[in-house]
């Protein structure tokens, strides 16, 4: 079945909170969920370019109820102040959505000496959900969607490696945050189970798809030149590519999946279940990643 968008049913009364909306996928799945009435919590770490987002969907759609909150990821004091505005605001949240990430980046520490891909697109992500798991927990139906990567399989997760400068490989680093954004699913989703909670992890990824965020990690502007060239020729749209994220966010699931496309390689088409590499179904390691995540940010990640 070539499931989009027009299988969505309305959203109305829901509430959703997307990192990273303010472009590529997280713009375009913001966008979805506010056409079919859901509110939208755009949490962005530029605010003007959050509202440039904001003024474009509204110029679409009519009426969208979207709300900016800012948010950057390699900072855990503005995490905090994030929750702690979404809890002001809000009582309920059904859709955390965890696409923000950055890629192939060259060396450089977070705010809190992460290495700067696993900290933005992991560790960011996980302290922001432990930080409002109580209000997931609490709300019907709730879900978690972890947006990884096809390059998840390219990942080693040496753990005594992952925040060392020495031997450092950028697309290496990049894979162990994508197979952590997908083990971080397929874990808090047993774990729900496990605690019998009316909530769902699901993890899902894009193929290849048009965005932004290969072009920035390309580096040099020839580098830049060639990959516009290669998305161009190759990659799928970024609304085709966010369609494994909607799904996720609105279909029949039971938790615990890993969406992407049907197509060649899983290099594009339209959302089904796939396999991730065999090392995300392993529980011993899937448990050791979410304790060395605690043990680096200094935090208990329960599930009530």
């Amino acid at each position: 079945m070539n499931w989009n968008t027009a299988d969505m049913e309305s959203l109305k009364g829901k509430v959703a909170v997307v990192t990273g909306a303010n472009s590529g996928l997280g713009f375009e799945t913001a966008k979805e969920l506010a056409r079919k009435k859901c509110e939208v919590v755009m949490a962005c770490r530029d605010h003007d370019k959050a509202s440039e987002a904001r003024n474009k969907i509204e110029k679409e759609l009519r009426d969208p109820d979207l709300r900016i909150i800012e948010l950057d990821l390699a900072d855990l004091n503005s995490i905090n102040d994030f929750a702690r505005r979404f809890r002001e605001k809000y009582d309920r949240l059904d859709l955390m959505v965890n696409n923000a990430g950055v890629m192939h980046l060259p060396f450089k520490r977070t705010e809190f000496g992460f290495e700067y891909q696993f900290g933005v697109n992991h560790l960011g992500h996980f302290y922001l959900n432990s930080r409002l798991i109580d209000m997931i927990e609490e709300t019907e139906d709730s879900r978690v969607v972890c947006v990884s990567s096809l390059l998840h399989k390219k990942a080693e997760l040496e753990f005594d490696e992952l925040n060392s400068e020495e031997d450092y490989d950028r697309k290496t680093a990049y894979g162990d945050s994508k197979m952590a954004n997908l083990m971080h699913a397929l874990e808090l989703d047993k774990r729900f189970k496990e605690k019998d909670i009316d909530s769902k992890a699901i993890a899902v990824h894009p193929g290849y798809s048009d965005t932004n965020l290969q072009t920035r990690a390309a580096g040099n502007h020839l580098k830049k030149a060639g990959t516009k060239l290669m998305n161009k020729v190759a990659a799928q749209s970024a609304e085709k590519g966010a369609l494994p994220t909607l799904y996720a966010c609105a279909a029949e699931l039971e938790g615990g999946e890993f969406i992407g496309p049907d197509g060649f390689k899983q290099m594009r088409g339209y959302p089904t279940e796939v396999e991730p590499d065999e090392r995300a179904e392993d529980k011993e390691l899937r448990e050791r990643l979410w304790e060395f995540s605690e043990d680096e940010l200094g935090i208990s990640f329960q599930i009530h």
